[in-house]
């Protein structure tokens, strides 16, 4: 094999991202049907005076971001193999074809500490979510 771009190493990689890109929307999608449903679940029983289930559907909800924030830096661990493979053959490509602007993962890497990401937005709802049902916590501690 030369040093030439690989249609079949690209296709791959594609193929990498795409399923762990999907799965990743899912996983998140997932996560905020859980999170209404436990929200709905801890006000519902606050308003019923049942603090101690409010603290334990606090604490579950706690537990259960702690899980998704996991299992989404296991699922973009896997995207970024994919990334770096797409870098490689897309520069290889942009060799044959003489066109600097196919090297698309490549450009659309973050430049700066100031660029928005997934993983910058999926983090900081997982710390806001995080932080409301740690505070109900508290409130369903000190209603007791």
């Amino acid at each position: 094999m030369g040093s030439g771009f690989n249609k079949d190493a690209y296709q791959m990689a594609w193929n990498w991202f795409r399923v762990h890109a999907d799965q990743r929307m899912e996983l998140f999608k997932t996560y905020v049907y859980v999170v209404i449903g436990l929200t709905a679940g801890y006000i519902s029983l606050y308003n019923l005076k049942s603090y101690l289930a409010a603290c334990g559907v606090s604490a579950l909800a706690l537990i259960i971001c702690l899980a998704f924030k996991a299992l989404d830096v296991r699922v973009s661990g896997l995207l970024k193999f994919a990334e770096s493979a797409l870098i490689v053959e897309e520069e290889r490509l942009k060799d044959e074809v003489e066109y600097d602007d196919i090297r698309i993962v490549a450009k659309s890497s973050p430049p700066s500490k100031g660029f928005i990401t997934y993983r910058r937005i999926f983090n900081a709802i997982f710390v806001g979510t995080g932080l409301l049902f740690i505070g109900g916590f508290i409130a369903s501690y000190q209603a007791m």
